[in-house]
């Protein structure tokens, strides 16, 4: 069974975008090893009773300083995108690419995977969100 990412947001904050992502990530079994998280010892009174920590990752990719791209969901999916989108190389990468990523029909090869995503166009920011 898979581990999970949860937390992935993009606002803004007076006119300047702000990406955010938590690390943790959780299954519904203990951890193989012991985990010691970089955070305070709540965490798991944060999660519902039916998972646990179990490990940590990055769930928010900046591609390019253009294009960010963020994740929630099944880890193993994710994983399987941020390769897709770093085989683009940077500097490949544009509004329309990454909507074709985050497209409905994209999305369903990526089960249960939810993104976001920010491209700079021009001087402003465009915010592109799919749910999984």
């Amino acid at each position: 069974m898979s581990a999970n990412m949860t937390v992935v947001a993009v606002m803004s904050v007076c006119d300047v975008p702000v990406f955010l992502g938590d690390i943790l990530t959780s299954a519904p079994f203990a951890p193989p090893t012991p985990l010691h998280l970089p955070t305070r010892g709540e965490v798991p009174a944060a999660l519902p009773s039916r998972l646990q920590p179990v490990g940590v990752s990055r769930k928010v990719l900046w591609h390019d300083p253009n294009c960010l791209v963020g994740f929630a969901g099944p880890l193993r999916e994710a994983k399987k995108l941020r390769s897709r989108i770093s085989a683009m190389g940077s500097g490949k990468v544009d509004v329309s690419s990454i909507r074709k990523l985050i497209d409905e029909k994209a999305v369903k090869a990526y089960p249960g995977l939810s993104l976001v995503a920010m491209m700079k166009q021009g001087q402003s920011w465009k915010i592109m969100s799919s749910g999984g």
